[in-house]
């Protein structure tokens, strides 16, 4: 059910305004104060009270989210509302199960169960109000490569900025004010000051979401290819054959993932991210395939900067393959939609357990 803008009396202390915005576009919903800083009272019209303390959390990832709800085994009042920057599908799932509320930042969605009360918005919010700063510091495109070679370091491990600007290919400016916003996420944290200050990243399933929310993993060219083989394992083995136009080139998508975690019964069909300034019909030839409208077994991706090269790595056993990072594959598994999902939560796992 989709409610439109209702009227608040009160105004509760202690609670983010984008929250109090979105509660009270909900059509009849009164919101009241707590008894307490970040506590709220919300009932629908001719319903009973129903009391809320509100958990910020501003990214929450899966992992996060199972954390809270065993560390929680009953929902007596206050009920928690957990307020947040924006949650992806399967942890809405999983909340929704467990018989959480929330609302969400960045999309204006929101969820309220309690004893009384039960309401759902699900209709993206375009009310949501987004500062420039933020906007400028999303983890997209090269900005993308910064969340990438956080994601590749080991656990625990502090980094500085002028090795994390180094590393990601980007300028120190950049790297800064992606790691503000990440800091301000609770995501990483400061540690040191001065010349002796470092990050280190707290939340590695929080960092991934945030990024698959934000990167734009479709690329600008799309090629389709057919290249005769007695497999897709047979296939896989052909590929390599495309170093001798270029050294700039990765296989991604489900087929990278399922090379990190095999997991799917039937190979999918490759994904090569190549050098965007190489005519496709030139890896068509390298690989004795070509153009293909019809019946394709092999996709060309190219896009702008070469985004998802930048970690890419030599796969051991596979004579001459190479692959994009596990983040990045996991990234482009999860979009593609049907088995695919099941390889990519092998791959998370692996990248949320430090598995590089």
């Amino acid at each position: 059910m989709l409610y439109t803008v209702g009227v608040a009396l009160a105004q509760p202390s202690g609670l983010k305004d984008w929250l109090l915005r979105i509660l009270r576009r909900v059509e009849g919903l009164r919101v009241q104060p707590g008894l307490r800083p970040n506590s709220i009272i919300l009932r629908l019209e001719g319903g009973a009270p129903a009391p809320f303390d509100v958990v910020n959390v501003p990214v929450l990832s899966h992992e996060r989210a199972t954390d809270l709800v065993s560390r929680t085994t009953r929902q007596p009042p206050p009920f928690s509302l957990i307020a947040t920057r924006r949650l992806t599908e399967p942890t809405r799932a999983f909340l929704r199960s467990a018989g959480f509320s929330w609302a969400e930042q960045s999309t204006g969605a929101v969820r309220l169960a309690a004893p009384g009360l039960l309401v759902e918005v699900t209709r993206p919010d375009s009310g949501v109000k987004r500062s420039d700063s933020l906007l400028r510091a999303k983890l997209r495109g090269r900005s993308g490569w910064i969340a990438e070679t956080l994601l590749l370091r080991p656990l625990d491990e502090a980094i500085r900025l002028p090795e994390l600007a180094r590393a990601s290919g980007v300028s120190l400016a950049l790297t800064s004010r992606i790691l503000a916003r990440l800091s301000a996420l609770g995501l990483v944290e400061i540690r040191g000051a001065g010349p002796y200050r470092n990050w280190r990243l707290l939340d590695r399933g929080g960092l991934l979401d945030l990024w698959a929310g934000e990167e734009a993993v479709k690329p600008a060219r799309r090629t389709a290819l057919y290249v005769w083989s007695r497999s897709t394992r047979a296939l896989l083995e052909k590929i390599p054959a495309i170093s001798a136009i270029t050294a700039h080139w990765a296989l991604g998508g489900a087929a990278a993932a399922n090379l990190y975690q095999p997991t799917l019964t039937v190979d999918p069909a490759p994904t090569i991210w190549i050098d965007s300034s190489v005519p496709a019909e030139n890896v068509a030839r390298s690989l004795g395939g070509s153009l293909a409208e019809q019946g394709a077994n092999v996709f060309v991706h190219q896009i702008e900067h070469d985004l998802p090269l930048r970690h890419a790595v030599a796969w051991s056993g596979r004579g001459s393959l190479r692959v994009v990072s596990r983040p990045r594959a996991y990234l482009e598994s999860l979009v593609e939609g049907g088995r695919s999902a099941d390889v990519a939560q092998k791959v998370r796992e692996e990248v949320v357990g430090g598995h590089i």
